[in-house]
């Protein structure tokens, strides 16, 4: 799972390591270096379920100052000497009492006022607007603008566009009915309602619609707030849709470009494959390997499926090895034959992977084993996977459900690839069978 520093808010899941790809952030000011606590917030994400976690660095990160180490595994760090702080005293009597309350100073030297809280910023602008502070004239109407200026801007800019957004909504608000018109929302919403666009565009309208999501929880501010309420929503889902294929397309196009570049040099591909099977190339998922057979990511079509499979065969050569070290070291627990012939290797073992099937052979009682084709097995490592697949014949399989409980099982003769099959039964020849294989159900033929 890939994450920001907001995975360190708390949220418990079933990590056993937290790997930091930087030890900075942008706070919404400047970049800063993460403090002893926030890393310690972040990397004690692992090992949340009563057993214990680990934290590290990537590689181009560097290791982590011993000091720091020590403080987040003993959980020692500098006490906090200040807390941020504002006056839950607020003066509604006018515009300008409400302002001051809001810079009053704090009453403890251990408390810091804030100072950068949308809502002041807000109030502030609106404050120097003509038109507001002469509707401003009571103090329910003061309080009335004080809600209005804590409508969010989800896009963080405080524009002069999201004020003058405020204005209107405060003016509509002190208007002959109290309400926000129908007419006058539907024509903000419905401009919003586009998919076209390009990522910053399609984000700014997610941005745009978020707000008029809030403002649609406001039902005393409304005629019919669940209905805009099911209307935002539902363009808000759209947009989201939208931005995630423009994303994911963008995310293919890079993903393609970088392979290009390193495919056409001699560098080693750095590669990796996760516990359920995910190819990742120099940090970029292309795809999944399940036992030998190699599939390209859903995504990749074309020239692109292509070029992710030969990044799979530049690097997944010594996976691809070891794998076929460990078949030829299996036991016969490591191996189950289904009813319709399928040879499975359980590895991992909560998942079987086909291996091979088994085929018609030359005569009776001779069936052949087929390895699955891969595009990733070839010369030695193909070798040393059909020798064991050649000898499973000769052991006794454990049967997936559904497969054929007949006492019958196959073995090879010899070194061939050719099993005959034999039976169990003790001093008795088998009898004719029906089936020329023993993939499927072998019936006996009674005289």
């Amino acid at each position: 799972m890939v994450a920001t520093d907001a995975i360190g808010m708390g949220l418990n899941m079933d990590l056993d390591h937290v790997a930091f790809a930087r030890i900075s952030k942008f706070d919404g000011q400047s970049p800063r270096r993460l403090t002893a606590p926030e890393v310690a917030q972040i990397a004690g994400r692992a090992g949340r379920y009563m057993r214990d976690g680990s934290f590290g660095t990537l590689p181009e990160v560097g290791a982590l100052d011993q000091d720091l180490v020590e403080a987040i595994e003993t959980h020692r760090f500098d006490p906090i000497e200040t807390i941020h702080w504002r006056s839950a005293k607020l003066d509604f009597r006018t515009l300008d009492g409400l302002l001051r309350s809001l810079d009053a100073p704090p009453p403890h030297p251990a408390l810091k006022r804030k100072r950068d809280a949308e809502d002041h910023l807000t109030l502030q602008a609106m404050a120097k607007l003509p038109e507001v502070r002469q509707i401003t004239t009571t103090s329910p109407r003061l309080k009335l603008l004080w809600d209005v200026c804590q409508i969010p801007d989800f896009r963080k800019s405080m524009a002069e566009a999201h004020v003058r957004l405020l204005q209107q909504i405060y003016g509509h608000l002190t208007a002959r009915g109290g309400k926000l018109p129908d007419s006058w929302v539907k024509a903000q919403i419905v401009r919003l309602d586009r998919t076209d666009g390009e990522i910053d565009q399609l984000s700014t309208r997610i941005a745009y619609i978020r707000t008029w999501t809030y403002i649609s929880h406001r039902p005393e501010w409304l005629q019919s707030a669940a209905e805009w309420q099911e209307m935002t929503r539902g363009i808000e889902d759209r947009l989201s849709d939208a931005l995630h294929e423009k994303l994911t397309q963008r995310f293919v196009d890079r993903r393609g470009a970088f392979l290009i570049k390193r495919l056409d040099g001699n560098e080693t591909l750095l590669a990796g494959v996760t516990a359920e099977g995910g190819v990742v190339v120099e940090g970029h998922p292309v795809g999944r390997l399940d036992g030998f057979i190699f599939s390209p990511d859903e995504d990749a079509v074309g020239l692109e499926a292509k070029r992710l499979l030969t990044a799979a065969r530049r690097s997944l050569s010594l996976e691809i090895n070891r794998r076929a070290a460990l078949i030829a070291t299996a036991g016969d627990e490591d191996f189950s034959l289904t009813a319709d012939g399928a040879i499975l290797w359980h590895y991992p073992v909560a998942k079987p992977v086909p291996l091979a099937r088994l085929a018609p052979g030359p005569r009776w009682g001779q069936p052949a084993i087929d390895l699955l084709p891969s595009d990733l097995l070839e010369g030695e490592a193909r070798s040393r996977v059909f020798r064991p697949a050649d000898a499973l014949g000769s052991r006794p399989s454990r049967h997936q459900p559904g497969a054929d409980p007949s006492p019958a099982r196959c073995r090879t003769d010899g070194g061939g690839a050719r099993p005959r099959l034999r039976t169990r039964r003790s001093g008795r020849q088998p009898r004719p069978r029906r089936r020329d294989d023993c993939g499927g159900k072998a019936h006996e033929s009674r005289p």
